[in-house]
């Protein structure tokens, strides 16, 4: 067996979290690795370094977040600068459809006037990290249920596309 890179290392955080969730879905082992190795993971280890940092309004880092704030910011640790408000990255698109969505996709929920209020990123299949309201902490959560969901985007295609 060869000893890991040091890339794989850093990697780990955001691994780990992505095999339990595909394994608690029901996935078998290789089909959770697969799906895995398929992501890159920079956008989800950065969001991970911020789980349990405080939620405030308006708040972009390092010590606390908004939803908006912890996904430009998650983003623009992966090398892909994405707007601040939630309603704007969610107007550059590109959409993705329900059922097709991967890891760091955002998710845009709860739908106001102007476009979503809220944005999560995807880290596996039913799950994400967001940071949710005042009061409460960056963290990981379930989006399967959720009935206030607006759309998918895929912000990493954008990046793809300007190179």
């Amino acid at each position: 067996m060869q000893p890991l890179t040091l890339a794989e290392v850093q990697a780990l955080p955001a691994i780990v979290p992505l095999l339990m969730a595909a394994r608690a879905l029901g996935l078998s082992r290789n089909t959770a690795y697969r799906l895995v190795q398929r992501f890159p993971c920079r956008v989800i280890t950065y969001a991970q370094m911020q789980l349990g940092k405080s939620y405030a309004w308006g708040a972009e880092g390092p010590d606390a977040f908004d939803c908006s704030g912890l996904m430009m910011r998650a983003y623009q640790y992966a090398g892909i600068a994405i707007p601040w408000v939630a309603s704007a990255p969610w107007r550059q698109g590109p959409s993705v459809s329900r059922g097709q969505e991967q890891s760091e996709d955002l998710l845009f929920m709860c739908p106001k006037s102007d476009g979503p209020g809220h944005v999560g990123v995807v880290v596996a299949p039913g799950q994400m990290i967001h940071a949710p309201q005042t009061g409460d902490v960056g963290r990981y959560a379930s989006y399967a249920a959720r009935c206030d969901a607006v759309e998918f985007t895929r912000p990493a295609l954008l990046s793809e596309e300007k190179r």
